[in-house]
């Protein structure tokens, strides 16, 4: 992140939820701090943490979207005029050979829906295929590929 110059952040939902460790929370929280940003929540169905808490990591929340030009960033996909940005369906590639079962956090583009991908441990990453109208960008080693 510290290549590109950003004047804002915003996450799409699921940071992390109430079961989050006081480990985790330092090791976000010092994150943080490297960053020179206004953040942007836009609250999903696991954030649970206080509306003090995100306050106190300098991050502002929005119940449930936020406008930006054409763009309308949302937890949940929903049905838009607009290009919905949104997360909470965990996308994920299933690759499979005899040694390696893996599923790859990936981008699922259809319509005017942009799915972001999870890249927690614990998201379970909902398998996509590429179809017709349907483009999927598999995250691998750092780099992004349509497939």
């Amino acid at each position: 992140m510290q290549e590109f110059e950003f004047n804002k952040l915003i996450i799409l939902g699921d940071l992390f939820d109430a079961s989050a460790n006081i480990k985790e929370k330092q090791i976000f929280s010092d994150f943080l701090k490297t960053l020179d940003t206004n953040i942007v929540l836009v609250l999903g169905n696991h954030d649970r943490l206080s509306e003090e808490e995100y306050k106190g990591y300098g991050i502002k929340t929005v119940k449930d979207s936020l406008k930006m030009d054409m763009f309308y960033l949302t937890h949940k996909p929903t049905d838009s005029n607009n290009i919905n940005i949104h997360g909470h369906i965990h996308p994920g590639y299933y690759k499979r050979s005899l040694l390696v079962r893996n599923k790859l956090p990936c981008f699922v583009i259809e319509d005017n829906s942009i799915c972001l991908p999870a890249f927690g441990g614990a998201t379970g990453k909902n398998s996509f295929v590429p179809l017709t109208q349907r483009k999927v960008y598999v995250i691998k080693n750092n780099s992004v590929k349509l497939l």
